[in-house]
């Protein structure tokens, strides 16, 4: 038979099992009766006393009853019994006695009863009597469990823990606290806490154990050994309070393991940003030697264009061209694509406006949409006010990417268009709504979920018969990301795609904006843009040419034959600061990287020159191979005018040199 606990938990306080120690039954059936109607009391009666103390042991009673006057034991000798035996020995005993006897209740107190009833009250005395000495016991079960756990728990914890007084001398601790120190637990106690810590941190431990008193804060300290060795921990402690006294306990953790582990990650983290920089700088080296000579392909190739080709030479040409571009393409998608895997890549917001953008994007998709005879047309809504702030060149890219799609997968004789709209979402001002509709191809719905995805594209032929890498809208996408938005796709096989994104463009409000109107552009008005800044009256300029590559400097000096400027080159950056300081020049086209002096050093010392001479600054275009925006802005704060990146056509050249030209004689 199993013993009883006499509390299981709190529930269990009211629930009190009664032990009656007698051998007459008629006390107990007296007792059973007067309690029938106490449904938390239940009695259990014992008639033989020689079998008491074993039944107190099962039945582990919340009080016993003890008859004074037993024929075969007195209720002395046995509650003396009961007292010695560990299980029983905190039990309540409650003598019953015939007789009101000063001698006798000493008796009984002196061996042990905690109260004396004259046999047998009234009810309401009786139940009183039950239930107060329950309840006291079960309050002293109770702490001794908590006690027993706290114990417990103090015994096999990991951390380190110490009892302290308030003038913090070690009062306890525990197996991990000896450990931790080194030192036996009897020559740790009596020694002042802080002394056990590093002389530096000697002054801090009090200090953070007066003020705090929460397990959640903690500072961290230097424990030291018994062999001098120093271990890192976290120290929190909490006050104890007992009567009159006040304790600190004090919890250390050693986190010697936990900061190797943290300097072990701080060092793969380290080795990938390194192993990520090498990569980026692999990637701008390889991007900059590959286009060095793509500049040279694309431009000579675009010089042969303008003399007389027969037709199969002239489709050689375009051929090659298109080769380069399409590379040209790859090389922009693979950086932006690591731009975007290592989150350096950041939108620039700066007013621009729609019209201008989308005349351009028409401009440049011109020359593939009449190739295939393919119509092309856009709209921006009435309601919508053109010059907004965002990323002009990050949308650009995205329509470009969009339209270019377009045009591989529409067969001749079809019609792409794009159509800007409000995104029309309550409680998201400034969200436009982008739709560039095509009657090409179409995609199978189950496709049109991976068509967004790195390297993946609807058919694995596709890459063979249209080409592509797979990486130009799964670049869109993020870059829509980037702008708020999210680009999908609607679209059929045989019935044409539309692919539409949002992205947050806030207006800029002019007085000039009041009546937007809406504005829509064919492909016949791109020639009639282009010839217009063309036809500007062109100004003799002088230009020095800065490049080490003496291919670029022919092929730049070849972009102005025909033209009334004065070309000069200088292969490197201490050669054309000679040269600027010794003659003059309306503009200079610098490469950035170069031996001897680079770009950036060139340029800043032409600045300062110009400065030291009280002159105007000449404009000074940073013509280079190199595409990450750090390079753009260090050329900027060495005192470039512009920022072009190579391979660059002679048309877009000459357009921005007349253009930065028309605006330096205005503001003179």
């Amino acid at each position: 038979m199993s013993m009883l606990s006499p509390f299981e938990d709190a529930a269990e306080c009211e629930k009190v099992r009664v032990l009656l120690i007698d051998d007459q039954s008629l006390t107990e059936y007296l007792l059973r009766k007067m309690l029938k109607e106490d449904t938390d009391l239940d009695l259990y009666y014992c008639e033989h006393p020689p079998e008491a103390l074993h039944m107190a042991e099962i039945l582990a009673p919340s009080v016993i009853l003890l008859d004074f006057h037993m024929n075969t034991v007195t209720g002395i000798d046995l509650l003396q019994e009961l007292r010695r035996h560990p299980t029983t020995s905190n039990i309540p005993v409650l003598i019953l006695s015939v007789e009101e006897d000063a001698q006798r209740k000493a008796q009984a107190f002196t061996a042990g009863a905690d109260d004396y009833i004259i046999k047998l009250p009234e009810r309401e005395e009786m139940v009183a009597r039950i239930r107060y000495h329950a309840r006291s016991y079960c309050n002293i079960v109770q702490r001794q469990q908590a006690e027993e756990r706290y114990r417990s728990l103090f015994a096999y914890a990991n951390d380190a823990i110490c009892l302290t007084s308030s003038d913090h001398i070690v009062l306890d601790c525990n197996p991990a606290a000896t450990h931790l120190f080194d030192i036996a637990q009897e020559d740790l106690i009596g020694r002042r806490f802080y002394e056990l810590m590093l002389p530096a941190d000697r002054e801090a431990v009090p200090e953070f154990i007066a003020l705090n008193n929460s397990r959640s804060q903690f500072i961290e300290v230097t424990a030291l050994r018994s062999t001098g060795e120093q271990i890192p921990v976290h120290l929190s402690s909490i006050r104890l309070r007992q009567a009159k006294h006040t304790y600190n306990q004090i919890t250390m953790r050693d986190v010697s393991e936990h900061k190797q582990f943290v300097q072990s990650l701080e060092e793969i983290l380290r080795v990938a940003e390194r192993a990520s920089r090498e990569k980026s700088e692999f990637l701008s080296t390889v991007s900059h030697e590959i286009r060095s000579p793509l500049n040279i392909v694309i431009g000579h190739a675009d010089l042969l264009l303008e003399t007389d080709l027969q037709s199969e030479q002239r489709e050689h040409v375009t051929t090659c061209i298109r080769a380069g571009e399409m590379l040209l393409t790859l090389i922009n998608n693979v950086l932006d694509f690591t731009k975007m895997e290592t989150g350096k890549l950041e939108l620039e917001m700066l007013p621009f406006d729609l019209r201008e953008l989308l005349e351009q994007l028409q401009q440049v998709i011109e020359p593939s949409c009449r190739n295939k005879k393919i119509d092309f047309d856009w709209a921006i809504a009435a309601e919508i006010i053109p010059l907004v702030v965002g990323d002009r060149l990050r949308l650009h890219q995205v329509l470009f990417n969009l339209v270019d799609n377009a045009i591989k997968f529409t067969n001749p004789g079809g019609s792409i268009t794009i159509r800007v709209k409000q995104a029309g979402r309550i409680g998201e001002e400034g969200m436009l709504l982008f739709l560039v509709t095509d009657t090409g191809i179409g995609i199978p719905s189950e496709k049109q979920d991976l068509i967004f995805h790195t390297f993946t594209q609807a058919d694995p032929s596709i890459s063979r018969k249209f080409g592509g890498s797979g990486l130009g809208l799964s670049i869109c996408s993020r870059l829509v990301e980037l702008m708020q938005g999210k680009l999908k796709v609607n679209s059929a096989p045989g019935r044409g795609s539309t692919f539409f994104f949002t992205a947050k463009l806030d207006a800029v409000v002019h007085p000039n904006d009041a009546e937007s109107s809406s504005i829509a552009g064919t492909l016949v008005t791109a020639p009639a843009i282009t010839a217009r800044v063309r036809q500007l009256p062109m100004t003799p300029l002088a230009i020095l040419i800065v490049d080490d590559s003496d291919d670029n400097c022919r092929l730049i000096a070849t972009f102005f034959r025909g033209l009334p400027h004065r070309v000069e080159l200088a292969s490197n950056g201490q050669e054309a600061l000679e040269k600027f300081c010794n003659d003059h020049f309306d503009l200079v086209l610098m490469d950035l990287q170069m031996p001897v002096m680079d770009g950036y050093e060139a340029t800043s010392q032409i600045r300062a020159w110009e400065q030291q001479q009280g002159a105007d600054p000449v404009p000074i275009i940073a013509l280079t191979a190199h595409t990450r925006p750090q390079d753009m802005q260090q050329s900027l704060e060495a005192g470039c005018t512009l920022y072009l990146t190579k391979p660059i056509k002679k048309s877009r050249l000459l357009d921005e040199i007349q253009r930065l030209t028309c605006v330096e004689e205005n503001t003179r």
